[in-house]
């Protein structure tokens, strides 16, 4: 899987495969030494760097959907009272 099959993924598996490849990082990182360890744990960072963006932007979004919902449900209930 590539880093744009990554992207079309839906928000809530594309997190889960983000901190996945994380973990096998860090897995990998156990078995090495010195820079090829290093390397493996700043991957690791990267994949949870990803991990966190994404879970930011979902919460985000999801907000925005709250928040119109109940400007909806306001609004509506607003045009009830008037007429």
């Amino acid at each position: 899987m590539t880093v744009s099959d990554l992207s079309e993924l839906p928000a809530l598996e594309r997190i889960q495969r983000y901190l996945d490849l994380a973990d096998n990082a860090r897995h990998d990182a156990e078995r090495c030494k010195g820079a090829l360890r290093e390397s493996y744990l700043r991957i690791a960072d990267h994949w949870e760097s990803l991990a966190r963006d994404a879970e930011k932007r979902l919460n985000s979004a999801n907000a925005v959907t709250q928040k119109s919902h109940h400007v909806r449900s306001w609004s509506g209930e607003w045009l009830r009272q008037v007429k």
